[in-house]
């Protein structure tokens, strides 16, 4: 059996005249339904207390009827947990790149390539993208992992 389908022009006066909407404030929900399927919930609005109040409500109905938060995580950890060690490709808790010692010294904090952290006395300095802590003995630590 054939159909055929026929499209009907508007007429120029009948088309609806709006005007985009700006949107000062959005939320995004991301979350997995009863059922295990992955789910995007976008709730936009004018003003930041009123999208946070329905974003607030939607967050509630979907955990009420079974659906649980779902983590959004870029790069290679498809189980969802989080990257095991310091996330500089060292075990252990994460390091800052100084301390300060005893006596109130700052002094650097960074491994060296024979694996003892270097311990050194570091200065402020001025850089191009603000300040920072420049250690003298810089040339004999270990690489950074790339990202």
């Amino acid at each position: 059996m054939q159909t055929s389908a026929k499209t009907v022009e508007p007429e120029q006066g009948t088309l609806p005249t709006t005007e985009a909407t700006v949107f000062a404030a959005s939320w995004d929900v991301f979350y997995q339904d009863a059922q295990g399927l992955e789910c995007h919930l976008q709730v936009k609005g004018v003003s930041l207390d009123h999208v946070l109040e329905q974003a607030t409500s939607a967050s509630m109905s979907i955990t009420e009827a079974g659906g649980k938060p779902s983590r959004r995580i870029h790069g290679g950890n498809p189980s969802g947990d989080a990257a095991k060690g310091n996330g500089n490709g060292a075990s252990g808790p994460a390091r800052e790149p100084t301390y300060v010692d005893e006596r109130g010294a700052r002094r650097c904090n960074r491994r060296l390539t024979d694996g003892s952290v270097c311990g050194r006395p570091v200065t402020e300095k001025e850089g191009r993208y603000g300040t920072f802590w420049s250690c003298p003995n810089y040339k004999a630590h270990a690489p950074a992992p790339p990202r």
